[in-house]
């Protein structure tokens, strides 16, 4: 890993060093290639509800730290975008 490039100077500095900073430098060690999450050739129809579940759980397990960065990103942009939900 290049010098200057490594996960605790790219991490805002508004986030505390503490439970919070080692919290999302782990995430952020456990990303997925996003190419891969994105790829919707990978996508096929399951063959029931079980196939489903099947895939949705491992999905999830696979991709979590990708999933969570998803979720932080809409929540800054609903946040940014409309104000008035911090209110609400």
């Amino acid at each position: 890993e290049p010098e200057g490039l490594s996960a605790t100077t790219l991490l805002p500095k508004l986030i505390p060093s503490g439970a919070g900073r080692e919290w999302l430098e782990r995430r952020r060690a456990t990303i997925r290639p996003w190419g891969s999450f994105v790829d919707q050739r990978r996508f096929s129809r399951p063959r029931n509800l079980g196939e489903l579940c099947q895939r949705l759980v491992r999905n999830v397990e696979y991709y979590q730290s990708n999933y969570v960065f998803v979720f932080l990103g809409l929540i800054l942009y609903c946040v940014v975008t409309s104000p008035m939900l911090l209110v609400a």
